[in-house]
């Protein structure tokens, strides 16, 4: 008896299945469409590195002496770095025996190294002149329908 149900809901789902796919199958619509074709193109955009080192320092009463900070910009273009730029560093340091704060290090440091280079990064395109309106078969789905409509 459980077998001779078990065949009957296979039967059914299997029906159900084949009237659902036999529904969409070979469904469709023509619509028109702008078809193109693309190319991969490389951009390559010229860019300076400047690299930067030196001492800055604290205006804290109780923190003596500097840090040594670095500092690397990428600035667009191929150009020449500015000879020290300014940087500033919150770092945490002991002021008083056992006592610890955040203090703010500033000051200008000095130019390095200086190089250039390129970014590169592809991109699609559109071949020029390649487009054209074209009639497309669009299949119809499950989800979407066939309504004749997109």
């Amino acid at each position: 008896m459980f077998n001779n149900k078990l065949k009957k809901f296979g039967i059914c789902t299997l029906s159900l299945l084949a009237v659902s796919t036999a529904a969409y199958a070979g469904g469709g619509y023509w619509q028109e469409r702008k078809i193109c074709e693309y190319e991969t193109v490389t951009i390559n955009e010229p860019v300076t590195y400047c690299s930067y080192s030196g001492s800055v320092y604290s205006d804290h009463p109780n923190v003596p002496g500097g840090r040594y900070a670095t500092k690397t910009n990428k600035i667009n273009g191929h150009i020449t770095c500015p000879s020290e730029v300014y940087t500033s560093r919150t770092i945490k340091a002991e002021v008083d025996d056992g006592r610890w704060e955040f203090v703010r290090y500033e000051g200008s440091i000095s130019l390095d190294n200086q190089s250039q280079s390129y970014d590169s990064r592809q991109e699609n395109r559109v071949i020029e002149n390649s487009c054209r309106i074209e009639k497309v078969w669009i299949p119809c789905d499950s989800r979407r329908g066939c309504n004749g409509e997109p």
